[in-house]
């Protein structure tokens, strides 16, 4: 079963990326390393906990037409519900449309760890 390398991905974001450096120069604005931490804690446990269970039935049944209509495997859709309610989709948004304003690597980081 998958677990998402959480620890790993933080380090490489924060002593070969940069993060570490930019966050201590304040160019992140208000985002400190704790909230980097619990955003990454919380991508890593939603890729193990939630995404990795549905790995086999999405590869058994992938995306198939079914009567005129595209059904994705079962679970998906409460999976993206899921996934969207968190706020995941939007955490490079700007603040003003709803986003959180996060940097990209965290983004590509949350995304690593749950195609992983």
């Amino acid at each position: 079963m998958y677990k998402a390398p959480v620890e790993e991905i933080a380090f490489t974001l924060k002593h070969v990326a940069g993060l570490a450096p930019a966050l201590e120069n304040g160019r992140l604005g208000d985002l400190t390393d704790d909230l980097v931490d619990a955003i990454l804690s919380e991508a890593g446990r939603f890729a193990t906990e939630e995404v990795a269970p549905l790995a086999e039935i999405g590869d058994r049944q992938g995306a198939r037409l079914v009567d005129g209509a595209v059904k994705t495997p079962d679970g998906w859709p409460a999976l993206y519900k899921a996934w969207a309610q968190g706020g995941w989709n939007s955490l490079t948004a700007a603040p003003d449309f709803g986003g959180q304003g996060l940097p990209h690597m965290l983004h590509v980081a949350a995304l690593e760890m749950w195609n992983g």
